[in-house]
């Protein structure tokens, strides 16, 4: 029986002890590892069969892969069966303690032959997912319900993702139960695993997330069990189960895609292939951890790295923990003010500006919709404003102060110094029979307003700007 704690040991210390009483248990254990080579001969001698007698260039294909999987069974087999012998004349004395510290991506790698610890690994981490994916698709299933119950919800995009995410997540779950009886057919039967924390390192919920920049390159797929006429497809790149990378179509799975993923806090990556048609063809995962565990990732490594059922990707990884410097702001993080461009002419502090409704220019009385508004002084309040509007031709010509402006500094030989007039306006209350604009600041004056009119000039103007004019 196989002792596994609650989550997948990738990440530990493997001690594996077999440990056998009685010399019969000893016999039974090597007459069932017996059996599974004698299956596994059967497979091995179908498969040369098929390579010597059918012309098929497809069915050899799939036959040669079926050769090559079931040559790394039989010497896998082979050698348990031989430490089960020699258990067996020791008398259970020996104690095969492996002692490696391999992280879930290092048994991913196809240079890493088929071992106890690899086994043990990967159903661990099997079972784990398929209970992950058996609640994602148990959730979509409720959503679907749940739209079929509301037919008032016309959403057809939410509906049809709803439907394409439940279609994954059945080809996932075959995909991994596939893989699942893979390993399982080659499980050993009174292995104890016991799972011991280095104590120099983090505990695991503590290393379970990452943060960092990883660079992917995808080269190329191979020895994947697919049909001829499906040999296209590409690559989606997955972070926490979210899509972070998706490649295009192409043929014979040949890839150069090369990019840079932002890793913030991440559990998991996954990799999967799908065919042209969409449909899940491999996939291999392996936790984030993993990057900052293997010392090999940081300076870049370039391997084959085994497929979930079948199949190698070609792969290149680059981590850096240390991710680009984020600009800080101060404060609350706001923008500065944009700083306007003041026109000084006799006091008056004109700005370019969009006027919204019909204005009229208060100095040559023509329409305008954009031009000139003097802001007057910014230590006075909105009211006191002086907000005199006029063409940008004509805001140069303006010949009065500013009434915000206490005094004005002018040079002597100024011309608008040699116009020596002070008549005060008289202005009565009155009712707009006609519409009509203010003649300081431009404002369109409809009928009925109440405003004041200047009995010397014959000017309208509204009641804010009287003091100003």
């Amino acid at each position: 029986m196989i002792i596994i704690n609650n989550f997948p040991s990738s990440h530990l210390l493997f001690i594996f002890d077999i440990r056998i009483t009685k010399l019969s248990d000893y016999d039974s254990r090597i007459n069932e590892l017996e059996k599974k080579v004698g299956h596994e001969l059967k497979i091995k001698e179908t498969a040369e069969t098929i390579i010597d007698r059918y012309e098929s260039k497809e069915a050899k294909a799939q036959a040669k892969l079926s050769l090559s999987e079931s040559n790394k069974r039989i010497e896998f087999l082979k050698g348990e069966i031989l430490k089960l012998k020699n258990l067996k004349r020791s008398d259970g004395q020996i104690q095969n303690n492996l002692g490696a510290k391999m992280t879930d991506l290092d048994l991913c790698r196809v240079s890493v032959g088929l071992t106890t610890e690899k086994i043990a690994t990967k159903v661990a981490d099997l079972q784990y997912k398929i209970e992950i994916e058996k609640r994602v698709k148990a959730g979509f299933d409720k959503v679907e319900i749940a739209y079929k119950q509301s037919p008032d919800i016309i959403d057809k995009k939410a509906i049809n993702d709803t439907k394409q995410n439940i279609e994954r997540s059945k080809m996932k779950l075959m995909i991994l139960k596939n893989s699942l009886n893979r390993y399982q057919s080659l499980q050993i039967e009174g292995v104890k695993i016991e799972n011991h924390l280095e104590e120099e390192e983090l505990s695991y919920t503590q290393r379970s997330v990452v943060t960092g920049k990883l660079r992917l390159k995808l080269l190329d797929v191979t020895n994947l069990t697919i049909k001829k006429n499906k040999n296209e497809g590409y690559i989606e790149v997955f972070v926490d189960g979210i899509s972070k990378y998706k490649t295009k179509n192409r043929p014979k799975y040949l890839f150069n895609d090369e990019f840079t993923l932002y890793l913030e806090k991440a559990a998991e990556i996954e990799i999967t292939i799908f065919d042209k048609n969409d449909s899940m063809v491999a996939t291999m995962f392996f936790r984030a951890s993993s990057l900052v565990s293997n010392t090999e990732v940081a300076s870049g490594l370039q391997d084959n790295f085994e497929l979930e059922p079948s199949g190698n990707l070609n792969l290149y990884l680059q981590f850096d923990k240390q991710l680009p410097v984020k600009k800080t702001f101060s404060k609350i993080g706001r923008r500065q003010v944009i700083k306007k461009k003041y026109h000084i002419v006799f006091g008056h502090r004109f700005t370019a500006s969009k006027f919204y409704s019909v204005t009229r220019c208060a100095f040559c009385t023509e329409l305008m919709t954009g031009g000139y508004q003097c802001q007057g002084n910014e230590l006075f309040c909105s009211q006191s404003d002086c907000k005199y509007a006029c063409h940008r031709k004509c805001h140069e010509k303006v010949s009065f102060k500013c009434i915000s402006q206490s005094k004005i500094d002018l040079t002597p030989d100024d011309p608008r110094l040699r116009i020596k007039y002070k008549i005060p306006h008289r202005f009565d209350s009155h009712v707009l029979a006609i519409p009509s604009f203010c003649c300081h600041c431009g404002i369109f004056l409809t009928p009925g307003r109440k405003i004041r009119k200047c009995t010397e000039v014959i000017k309208n103007v509204r009641l804010l700007a009287i003091l100003i004019v």
